[in-house]
């Protein structure tokens, strides 16, 4: 008697072990299951090869999702994206042409997508921008032309 229910424990401990295996796997799925992708790359400027940091990164699909992030300090960006669709990745810094870059990306499947800027052009021009306002007020002040002469500047 003792060793029937001896038995009879460990098969139902055997069954329940097993059960629970097999719950937990349905349970645990990981991203390429669920139809995920992962889209990563670097950025760096075109004359230096230097990476650069804090470029915007704009990654978007015909589902009108978008995501946007940045790069570190490594010129390093990711996302994890839906998969099974066409996307496209823009990489845009002030003082930089933009660059836009096409990909369709497969579900469980990782995308690399680099980028190298260009510095834009303004011939022998430095554009400055900002505004002006009154110190004591601290209100905005419309219309003011400011001249910058080369001279108050030195290398």
């Amino acid at each position: 008697m003792k060793k029937r229910f001896l038995r009879l424990t460990y098969i139902y401990l055997l069954s329940l072990l097993f059960f629970l295996s097999a719950m937990s796997g349905m349970l645990n799925t990981t991203s390429s299951e669920e139809g995920s992708a992962k889209i990563y790359g670097y950025v760096k400027d075109k004359e230096t090869d230097e990476a650069l940091a804090d470029v915007t990164i704009t990654i978007s699909n015909h589902q009108n999702e978008t995501y946007t992030l940045y790069t570190d300090e490594r010129g390093y960006y990711q996302q994890e994206v839906e998969g099974n669709g066409n996307y496209s990745i823009e990489a845009e810094k002030d003082g930089y042409k933009s660059q836009t870059k096409h990909r369709y990306v497969e579900k469980g499947n990782e995308e690399k997508v680099d980028f190298t800027l260009e510095k834009e052009e303004n011939g022998d021009k430095t554009i400055l921008k900002g505004y002006t306002k009154d110190k004591e007020s601290g209100e905005h002040i419309a219309g003011v032309e400011v001249i910058i002469k080369k001279e108050n500047f030195s290398k």
